[in-house]
This record gives C-alpha cells, sequence and structure tokens, in this order.
C-alpha cells in the first residue's frame, strides 16, 4: 500500500511580497509569508504544490509586469498588464518557483499574494503492485476524520492520467492541460469514465475512486489540477494505492 498527502494552503494577502514601492525594472523583494528579506526566489514545489500569482500595483502609466519562473523543469516567463490606477492581476501560468517579478514602470502600494488556480505534484502509481487500485480524495480542509472533510466541487478539480512520463518533459502543466484529452496520451478522469469505463463520481462527491487494469501501456502519471479556489479553502489530498 502507499499513501501520499499533499496541502495546499488558503491565500493570504501579502503572503509573497508585501507592500512597496518600485522603480523601473527593480525586482520585487519577496518579503511576504513564503519568503523572507533576504530570500531571491519564492519555492512552491518545495511546499508539494505548484501555483498561480496575484499582483497589486498602483501605475501612473500602462505597465507590465514580467513575472520569471519554473514550472515542470522549464524556464516560463509571463506578463502582466497594468493600466493607469490601483489595479490586480492574475498570472494565466502556475508555478514551481518564483524567480523574479519586474515592473517595466514605476509601481507604488505593489504586493505579491498567491493565486487561485494551482496543481500537485505528478503522483506516479508503483507499477509493480498489481492489480492497480487507485483512491483519490480531496478536501477542503485539514480534518483528520475523511467523514468530516468539506469536498470541493467537481467542476474546480480535475484529474488527468497519462500513459507517458510527463516529468520535466519539456512542457509545463498548464501546456499539459490543453492536450487533446480524447487521446491516450493524456486523459481526463473527473468528467466522463475512467479508464476502465466506469463512471466516476460527479457534484461535490468528495471521493474520487478509480479502479485501473493494467494494459499494454500502463499508466505513469497522475496530475490533479485545481482551479478558481477560494482564498480561504485549505486542500488536502489524499491518494491511496493498494494491490488487492
Amino acid at each position: 500500500m502507499r499513501d501520499f498527502q499533499f496541502y495546499f494552503p488558503t491565500s493570504k494577502e501579502n503572503d509573497i511580497a508585501s507592500s512597496q514601492n518600485l522603480s523601473a525594472n527593480e525586482k520585487f523583494t519577496f518579503n511576504g509569508f513564503l519568503g523572507n528579506i533576504t530570500s531571491t526566489v519564492v519555492d512552491f514545489a518545495s511546499k508539494g504544490y505548484s501555483r498561480s500569482i496575484r499582483v497589486t500595483a498602483t501605475v501612473t502609466a500602462a505597465t507590465n509586469i514580467m513575472v520569471s519562473g519554473r514550472q515542470n523543469g522549464r524556464d516560463i516567463v509571463e506578463f502582466l498588464a497594468f493600466t493607469t490606477g490601483t489595479n490586480t492581476v492574475a498570472s494565466t501560468q502556475i508555478f514551481d518557483q518564483i524567480n523574479s517579478v519586474i515592473p517595466s514602470g514605476a509601481i507604488t502600494n505593489a504586493s505579491i499574494r498567491t493565486g487561485t488556480n494551482g496543481a500537485f505534484p505528478l503522483l506516479k502509481p508503483d507499477l509493480n503492485i498489481f492489480p492497480l487500485n487507485a483512491s483519490f480524495r480531496i478536501f477542503s480542509n485539514n480534518d483528520i476524520d475523511i467523514g468530516n472533510a468539506t469536498p470541493i466541487a467537481n467542476d474546480n478539480v480535475t484529474i488527468f492520467s497519462s500513459f507517458l512520463d510527463r516529468e520535466n518533459n519539456g512542457q509545463t502543466f498548464l501546456e499539459q492541460f490543453s492536450d487533446d484529452n480524447s487521446s491516450d496520451e493524456l486523459q481526463l478522469l473527473t468528467r466522463g469514465t475512467g479508464i476502465d469505463g466506469t463512471l466516476l463520481p460527479t457534484g461535490t462527491d468528495a471521493t474520487k475512486i478509480l479502479t485501473l487494469r493494467f494494459s499494454e501501456r500502463p499508466i505513469f502519471n497522475y496530475l490533479v489540477h485545481f482551479r478558481n479556489i477560494q482564498d480561504s479553502t485549505f486542500i488536502r489530498l489524499v491518494f491511496l494505492q493498494t494491490g488487492e
């Protein structure tokens, strides 16, 4: 039996960078809850998840803020566009690590908090266990008693399976989530049917149970993606693999 647990914490204001005024091309200091005054990066992956970010800033002219980081072994850059005034802009990308956040123009009252979209690390079943039974349970609190856990709406969580090893394969998770899910390369498990044709639970059922059978192409990875998670929501994922 194999049992993994991962946690996606609530989003707190200033948890990456607290309020600061920056000149053009000046880097943010990561002095929030997830960093400190000497931090040069914010490493989400070391905490067991990938995540988007949100930047709040006041600008007097249109400004782009460049976010640089890494995801699934790949360097990525995203530009967040700010119009005149005070705005909050969220990244589309989810990051394993934030290396730098740099505005193209002067900004004031600027801060960074974590975003509402993310993913857990790739789950890799032990292919030596036969047959493979995989159980996914996803909760919105950290209650040890599974029966007391609050389920996450199915529309906010998607579980994929892949017949290929997706780790450090030159694609970010976001790109892989956009793949053709009708192919056998990356299958969407929480909407429709499972690999073995079993209809999976829908709605707000907290337990997603997949019974998988070996074929000529065993499953290498599961990818668990979530989006539009409320700031106050704490997510707990339990992945259990057993053999008969």
